[in-house]
């Protein structure tokens, strides 16, 4: 609609983060129609350059062709990593990127570092949180997404003045095989609880299910979408899909109302910002 997503800023930030480490420049890559006035929104994130791909082809998504598109600007710049946001979108743009390059992918990271020797170390919590499994990646580029509930919004110390750049690239009408017919806007009571603007968590102190009918009306006149902490998924008061906590989904709402949940710390962990 316009404007980068704030999951795109975030990335941003940690683009220029890792930048910092390796040495490397920070890229945006903007795909679309009419886009060419979104690489101002990357400057105060500290972006270098924004690659600017700009076709009627490519208004609305599709894989097919974007992934055309990245593996191209990939060949011709070269990057030693490629951040993507494990939304819909990107969970899968990603593994396509990687099966076309042949190249390293990581999934659903939570963070990234340089080791001594300049490899790229990825970390993820494993066994419900009580773990970590941390790969290193002994060829770039590295292909990963993250979790955008994970990282915070973070401006750069040192504003960059990003340089456009308009690479030519090659468009094939015949090589989309899906058309994207229209978007639908999704009810916000219904979208997934961790890219709800408003939370409502349901916890053991509800007390039973009839009792879920109130929360249910509020929900309804805030437009909040429902959640619930493991004990309330255990009752089947809410579905499996909707749990909030380490063994379930990473929430970072404007509001948080919680009723029954006593905040215990495997369910406050997912709760970002």
């Amino acid at each position: 609609e316009g404007k980068p997503q704030e999951a795109s800023l975030k990335l941003a930030g940690e683009g220029r983060n890792l930048a910092d480490k390796l040495g490397e420049d920070a890229l945006a890559v903007i795909i679309g129609h009419q886009v060419k006035c979104l690489p101002e929104h990357f400057g105060p994130y500290g972006t270098d350059k924004a690659l600017v791909v700009e076709d009627q082809l490519l208004e609305m998504y599709t894989a097919d062709a974007y992934v055309d598109v990245l593996a191209q600007l990939v060949k011709s710049n070269r990057p030693s990593i490629i951040l993507f946001a494990a939304t819909t979108m990107g969970n899968d743009l990603a593994p396509r990127l990687a099966a076309r390059l042949k190249a390293s992918l990581v999934a659903r990271y939570t963070e990234i570092d340089v080791d001594k020797e300049g490899k790229l170390i990825a970390r993820r919590p494993i066994h419900d949180g009580n773990a970590q499994a941390t790969v290193a990646s002994h060829k770039k580029p590295l292909i990963a997404t993250i979790d955008p509930q994970s990282l915070s919004l973070h401006k750069a110390k040192d504003i960059k003045n990003t340089q456009v750049i308009e690479p030519e690239v090659k468009i094939s009408p015949g090589s989309n095989r899906t058309r994207v017919i229209d978007y639908l806007k999704a009810d916000p009571c219904a979208v997934c609880v961790s890219e709800a603007e408003i939370v409502i968590g349901v916890g053991k102190g509800l007390g039973c299910a009839e009792n879920l009918n109130a929360v249910e009306e509020l929900a309804h006149v805030l437009g909040a979408s429902i959640g619930g902490s493991r004990r309330a998924t255990d009752e089947r008061w809410i579905a499996d899909e909707r749990r909030i906590g380490l063994t379930g989904k990473t929430i970072a709402p404007r509001l948080y109302l919680i009723c029954g949940i006593s905040g215990a710390f495997h369910h406050t962990l997912s709760i970002k910002d």
